[in-house]
């Protein structure tokens, strides 16, 4: 009989410790903000140090906590200088202009090459002349991306803690989207 009634009981006492640990939980993280995923940044410090590649995890009082490939580690607001996410402009821009290079040559190549006898050269030396210059074109449209696209910097002047908190949310909301 007696073990018929632990039996009974254990599922009520697991259930009663979950919902006491949840609301610890939320009570503890009432207040800080949680950040979730957004991508990595560099921050910048007061003392001139640099802490590259992190994720901004989540924003206490007065302390902010990053993350690097699984290690965390927490600053004071007030000790932030700059954050800095980097924008990966020259690679979109590269790839997309030797695609368009490769793809206007290739058209090019299909509508005036063979076929009549008017030019020697077979239809596929336009995809071929597209492939050799496309390779100075990506390098061209890619510094032109990353010209265009600057990084999304971020300055923290004064001591202000509560007017840095609301700028740090502000970068949240804007990198999340």
């Amino acid at each position: 009989m007696k073990f018929f009634i632990s039996i009974l009981i254990l599922p009520l006492s697991i259930n009663f410790f979950a919902q006491e640990s949840d609301s610890t939980q939320r009570f503890v993280s009432s207040d800080s903000i949680t950040i979730g995923k957004i991508k990595e940044c560099n921050v910048f410090l007061k003392n001139s140090s640099e802490l590259r590649d992190v994720r901004l995890v989540s924003i206490g009082d007065s302390t902010l906590t990053i993350d690097r490939e699984g290690f965390e580690k927490v600053l004071m607001i007030n000790d932030i200088q700059k954050i800095q996410f980097r924008n990966p402009a020259f690679l979109t821009g590269a790839g997309i202009g030797f695609l368009g290079s490769v793809a206007i040559w290739g058209i090019i190549g299909l509508a005036s090459f063979g076929g009549d006898g008017h030019m020697s050269l077979p239809r596929e030396a336009g995809f071929v002349i597209g492939l050799v210059l496309g390779i100075p074109t990506a390098v061209i449209t890619g510094i032109i991306a990353g010209f265009a696209t600057p990084d999304d910097e971020y300055y923290f002047y004064g001591n202000n803690i509560e007017a840095k908190k609301k700028r740090l949310r502000y970068i949240i909301k804007k990198q999340k989207e």
